[in-house]
């Protein structure tokens, strides 16, 4: 190990004096590096995880600072629909419906008969843990909502199982809106990755730092993805909490 470790001291100082100096600096500093390493080795990877999102808002989506906030998630729904156009057909696929507040409530914004809203879940809670959330958490027994319009229909089960379904109901000849409301990053990351063919949509992401900013950051890193942002809302650590922008091609 001492071997190993001295065989990477390499003075450049031709003075013998100075050599021996520089010597002993830079054994005192790769031993303190070695130490952190060690230090970081023992920090568990949810801490890594859970700070990430921080940085993500900082560095990477930093045009975040600049766009609109909004007071409540139904402004920003509201200006959603505006952005797209308020008389236009919509394909509305949301991942994550739970009660269905927020498929009704773009039911009323959109009017348009020939509009396609899907609701997908699985209706018995969340299939792992987020966060402080509990497996099984928003369970509501398997019931769908209940919403009046002919419109609307609702996909049960787990995404990676029922994505095929889903596909079919997505209909390119009208805007692309999905809403993200799966929490998890690993069924955010699977959606993302499914949903690239369909570039350049417009999506909303209902819990954006955290699980869901890690997941869009590396499916953009993989896929050449870039990300325009129209507005957002603020959460509890003054962070961006839902998102409304448009997944497109990153080199377009």
């Amino acid at each position: 190990m001492i071997k190993n470790f001295l065989k990477y001291i390499k003075p450049k100082s031709k003075n013998k004096f100075f050599f021996i100096i520089e010597f002993f600096i830079l054994i005192l500093v790769n031993f303190i590096k070695l130490i952190i390493k060690k230090i970081f080795t023992l920090i568990p990877i949810r801490i890594y995880e859970n700070l990430l999102p921080y940085s993500l808002n900082y560095y990477h989506f930093d045009k975040l600072k600049l766009i609109k906030i909004f007071k409540t998630r139904e402004e920003l729904w509201h200006s959603a629909i505006e952005k797209i156009g308020v008389e236009k057909k919509i394909s509305f696929i949301e991942f994550g419906t739970f009660e269905g507040y927020s498929i009704k409530k773009f039911t009323e914004l959109n009017k348009n008969p020939d509009s396609i809203f899907v609701g997908c879940d699985t209706f018995i809670g969340l299939p792992e843990r987020w966060n402080k959330m509990p497996k099984g958490m928003w369970n509501v027994d398997g019931k769908l909502p209940i919403i009046d319009d002919k419109r609307v229909e609702f996909i049960k089960g787990k995404f990676q199982n029922t994505y095929s379904e889903i596909e079919k109901n997505i209909n390119t000849k009208n805007e692309l809106l999905f809403h993200f409301d799966a929490d998890l990053y690993s069924a955010t990351l699977f959606l993302l990755t499914k949903l690239d063919k369909f570039k350049e949509y417009y999506a909303i992401f209902d819990e954006f730092t955290g699980h869901e900013s890690r997941a869009i950051y590396n499916y953009c890193q993989s896929y050449d993805a870039d990300i325009e942002f129209y507005g957002k809302t603020i959460g509890y650590s003054n962070t961006p909490h839902r998102v409304f922008c448009k997944i497109k091609h990153k080199y377009k």
